[in-house]
């Protein structure tokens, strides 16, 4: 018999999208699927869409809740599938007809985790860039287990893991399963999966108050999950601090060069972020580039407005030698 595939989609404020998505999913060439559309109180008319699909096509659920953000959403599918797989696809990005069956090859061939190449495209659907993943030493590395909707996990693999936070929910996510079930994986090497580049996305929202505080989520979170994966002290904190750093200086270069703020707000919103950080995070030994150097000084002397001025001369500079 062959094995039915969960499909779990968290939908909320995508009307224009959803349709080209959920269409992406039910012409897969592997047909015997679960297509879990959970609708989190979306203030749009994406209930009704997922209620539409629901009424034509067997294989489609729905599930209409309360807000809770994408980790609630991905946790409501999680708990209902009846999947032997599951994946995962974002309400705004689309998938390869081929996306499943290539990905299944390769559980079906002793694989727990199957990964598939990403293509990241704009509105107009013009490719941005193809990011392909391979085999390295570090398989933590945020970006290949950063990300849940580009894969296709055995269930049993999963268990009772759920995603916790609302800020880069899936690395913790698939850190729990790396260190606790230490599964086999594999990738596909097509790029299937095509992810949507929104200016209006989460992703691209502005950094606030409510974002500063997801960080510290994040951050404590993975304090507590990279232990899990990471037997080797040192080789732990090494990943905290750069995994923790980078996110940071992410955090720091968007409030400085695209943030509407004055000087005085982006410098309150960096304390906020700095003091977020717990203390001995940021290791100079561990900073491997000019920016997460930056952080750790501006960290040391809590001047983190200096980052601001600095970056900004960065930017300067390089703009200069391309001139």
């Amino acid at each position: 018999m062959i094995d039915l595939i969960s499909v779990i989609v968290p939908v909320y404020n995508v009307e224009p999208y959803l349709r080209k998505c959920v269409d992406s999913i039910l012409a897969q060439s592997y047909s015997n699927l679960e297509v879990i559309l959970v609708d989190d109180g979306s203030p749009d008319g994406c209930g009704a869409i997922c209620d539409e699909y629901a009424a034509k096509d067997a294989r489609v659920r729905v599930i209409h809740k309360p807000n809770g953000g994408v980790s609630d959403a991905r946790n409501a599918g999680l708990d209902i599938m009846t999947g032997d797989y599951v994946a995962f696809v974002d309400s705004d990005d689309w998938i390869d007809k081929q996306h499943l069956s290539s990905m299944y090859a390769l559980v079906n061939g002793g694989a727990d985790i199957a990964v598939s190449d990403v293509q990241l495209v704009r509105t107009d659907e013009t490719e941005i860039c193809r990011f392909v993943y391979q085999q390295c030493e570090d398989i933590a590395d945020e970006s290949i287990f950063g990300y849940a909707w580009n894969k296709l996990y055995r269930r049993s693999i999963i268990g009772e893991v759920r995603f916790t936070i609302p800020f880069m929910e899936d690395l913790p996510f698939n850190l729990r399963i790396l260190g606790e079930k230490n599964p086999n994986y594999a990738f596909t090497k097509t790029a299937s999966y095509y992810y949507l580049k929104r200016e209006d996305s989460i992703m691209t929202s502005p950094v606030s108050h409510e974002k500063v505080q997801n960080f510290a989520l994040f951050i404590n979170e993975m304090l507590l999950t990279a232990p899990l994966y990471y037997s080797d002290d040192e080789k732990c904190r090494q990943y905290c601090s750069r995994l923790i750093g980078n996110q940071a200086c992410n955090l720091f270069c968007e409030i400085s060069s695209y943030m509407p703020y004055s000087v005085s707000q982006k410098s309150r919103i960096m304390k906020e972020i700095l003091c977020a950080i717990p203390n001995g995070i940021l290791r100079w030994k561990y900073a491997d580039h000019t920016l997460l150097r930056l952080l750790v000084v501006v960290s040391r002397l809590r001047c983190p407005i200096l980052f601001h001025f600095a970056y900004r001369m960065i930017l300067k500079c390089k703009e200069g030698a391309n001139t």
